[in-house]
């Protein structure tokens, strides 16, 4: 594999050697900033990158959090993504760069280094369902009060995977999470949305990381006749909408079954699920403007 390493491309084992060793800041303190981005097949034959101007803006946005100085631009970062998807002759991809503090020092305050590596793997389906099965998690989204959840940051996301291994432990696919105000936040790795007749209801919360493909469903809601608001939406009112969806870049859009022992419809979330499909995949003409072609 190929991958884009302090501004040139190298094979992983030679990045990897100079890369992470025992000793690194962020492998010991979860000191660093990433993105998750996909690349598609599109309907003309080419590959293109969806929203990646987007991710590489939070990136940014991620580091500045880490009190990190990229001496990298952001078209540097940009044409490193599409590069290391070239490189790999990949098509249907899933693209991380990652942005994290590199001191071989022990201790917290060793942050003077930082490495940026970008990579990219062959990427189907991150949940192989057609439905999601959901558990309510006992883990709690992080409060804006300790860190802040609109950064994307390797560290915060310890609680997902807890929370993710606890659904699983129990026989569901994913897990739900509350705030510590007790609203529902997000999923362990995607945001969440209802379905109330024609509106689609996005849960509020400052606990959730604002993602570009909840943006995006944000944006495109009107093509499918739908109203769109916010609202904050605790436990005991799950039993009032019709129909529940995660998204995120990695999920795309999941219809959810059940959380926990309430069952929902799926057919009004299917139908945003291929017209969100149709778009990335450069089928809707309005939206290709999100896409980064790969020449």
């Amino acid at each position: 594999m190929k991958v884009w390493f302090n501004g040139k491309i190298k094979n992983i084992e030679d990045a990897s050697k100079e890369g992470i060793g025992f000793l690194t800041h962020a492998f010991n303190y979860g000191t660093g900033a990433f993105e998750g981005i996909r690349s598609y097949e599109l309907v003309n034959g080419k590959v293109g990158i969806f929203r990646l101007k987007d991710h590489i803006d939070r990136l940014f946005y991620s580091s500045e959090y880490l009190n990190i100085t990229l001496k990298y631009s952001k078209k540097e970062i940009i044409d490193a993504c599409k590069e290391v998807v070239k490189e790999n002759n990949l098509k249907n991809a899933y693209i991380r760069p990652i942005v994290y503090y590199s001191s071989q020092k022990i201790g917290l305050g060793n942050n003077d280094e930082v490495n940026i590596v970008v990579f990219a793997i062959p990427f189907d389906k991150y949940i192989n369902k057609k439905h999601a099965k959901v558990m309510l998690s006992s883990y709690k989204r992080i409060s804006p009060l300790i860190s802040n959840p609109k950064a994307k940051i390797t560290g915060h996301y310890i609680i997902s995977s807890l929370a993710t291994q606890q659904a699983k432990k129990h026989g569901y696919d994913e897990a739900l999470m509350l705030d510590l105000e007790g609203r529902i936040a997000e999923g362990a790795g995607e945001n969440i949305a209802f379905i109330k007749d024609n509106e689609i209801i996005f849960a509020k919360s400052d606990s959730i990381l604002e993602g570009i493909t909840r943006k995006t469903i944000m944006e495109i809601a009107e093509d499918l006749d739908f109203k769109v608001k916010e609202e904050n939406i605790y436990p005991h009112q799950l039993d009032l909408f019709d129909e529940a969806f995660f998204m995120g870049t990695a999920v795309e859009i999941i219809p959810i079954s059940q959380i926990n022992n309430i069952e929902y419809k799926t057919k009004k979330s299917e139908t945003i699920k291929r017209h969100y499909l149709d778009i990335v995949k450069g089928k809707v003409t309005r939206y290709r403007k999100w896409i980064e072609i790969i020449n």
